[in-house]
């Protein structure tokens, strides 16, 4: 009566589990495979402009960008521990860097958000070992 559970539970529990893992796991395999993270970054570092009323901000999520790629590095070869902090903080300088873009060529308001996202998100998120998203989100609520 058990022991088909119990037998399921035995091959499904090793593996890594949760949407946000397996979402994790399959980024890292496409960035490792197929070349994404050349064009992820490639993208963002394209919309950011060189100047402007965002250029501290652009500057900073250039910053951010390169010091992903490097870090990349060892996750693309194996170390899947910090597979997850390395998407989420990809996902937060992409972000980050539409922003600039929206805020660069938009109105004061988007420009505001976008310095509120770098600053309050983008560059905590870049020194914490573990992203909790939720953080400076009520600053935002009420823009």
């Amino acid at each position: 009566f058990d022991t088909p559970r119990l037998l399921r539970d035995a091959q499904v529990l090793p593996i890594w589990e949760g949407t946000t893992n397996v979402l994790t796991l399959d980024a890292v395999r496409s960035m490792a495979r197929e070349g994404t993270l050349d064009a992820l970054l490639a993208d963002a570092r394209s919309r950011l402009p060189q100047d402007g009323d965002l250029g501290a901000q652009a500057k900073q999520v250039r910053e951010a960008l390169d010091r992903l790629e490097t870090e990349a590095g060892p996750v693309l070869a194996g170390a899947s521990h910090d597979a997850k902090v390395l998407v989420e903080r990809l996902a937060a300088a992409y972000r980050a860097a539409l922003l600039v873009r929206a805020g660069e060529e938009g109105s004061q308001r988007q420009r505001h958000v976008a310095t509120l996202y770098v600053e309050g998100f983008l560059a905590p998120a870049m020194e914490q070992v573990a992203l909790d998203l939720g953080e400076g989100y009520d600053e935002l609520v009420w823009l």
